[in-house]
């Protein structure tokens, strides 16, 4: 379950570092902790029991395990054998598995998702900024990208909320389908202007993401009904040092 997690977040942690990035670029990020009105995640409204985390493994059929001795951020997973799986999950199911992360360059904390009647998926967290360097070397970013949000990093506070609501289908591995209706960080939006003239790369940042994952297929992901359903190939197993 926390693999299909992982993967998921790729797509939601690439758009938000591309909005950083973008409101860096711009000249937005120097005054943003003035505009920070709280040290918080936007509360969605979702509650999980231990009920929703043990729905969500047995759904997903995924074993973890742990890497022991000392590991590069790009050596810290591993990922074995192969599985077909067809899943339904719940933003309860989803937010449960969020929270229960062990993988020590995971860069987020306090993590809701919020599946709405119209399809569209509300996301919120804290941004964990001192497991930022060591995650995009994780999953491979590029130099460049790695230097530029770095530079960014220091007009943020240590740990700053953020909030994403989009709309979004996977279809054959590609993004069928992205609208980025909000993306904040702390308690400043992103203008509209911006998103629009970037969301089509953040798909295609998505899209690279997903093919340099060994064996991953994604035949369809989708939220419908207010399940997030996805179907396709994922790993058997998966190791991370902690």
């Amino acid at each position: 379950m926390k693999l299909l997690v992982k993967i998921l977040l790729i797509g939601i942690a690439v758009i938000l570092l591309t909005v950083v990035l973008i409101l860096g670029y711009y000249g937005f990020m120097p005054g943003v902790s003035s505009l920070f009105g709280s040290n918080k995640p936007r509360d969605l409204s979702i509650t999980y029991s231990t009920s929703d985390l043990s729905s969500a493994k047995d759904k997903s059929k995924i074993t973890e395990g742990v890497l022991t001795g000392n590991f590069t951020p790009a050596q810290s997973i591993e990922y074995s054998g192969q599985n077909e799986v067809s899943l339904q999950l719940t933003s309860a199911e989803l937010t449960a598995s969020l929270n229960d992360q062990s993988w020590k360059y995971f860069p987020l904390s306090n993590s809701q998702i919020k599946f709405n009647d119209d399809n569209t998926v509300e996301f919120s967290a804290l941004l964990l900024k001192n497991r930022l360097p060591g995650y995009l070397e994780a999953i491979g970013a590029t130099a460049d990208t790695t230097a530029q949000v770095l530079k960014n990093l220091k007009y943020l506070p240590a740990n700053p909320p953020i909030y994403l609501k989009f709309f979004a289908e996977g279809e054959n591995n590609t993004v069928s389908k992205l609208t980025i209706y909000q993306a904040q960080v702390g308690r400043f939006t992103a203008p509209n202007s911006l998103i629009e003239r970037y969301t089509d790369d953040f798909a295609h940042l998505v899209e690279k993401r997903l093919s340099i994952i060994p064996k991953f297929d994604m035949k369809e992901a989708k939220v419908e009904n207010n399940i997030f359903k996805f179907n396709g190939t994922l790993f058997e197993s998966f190791a991370t040092a902690r």
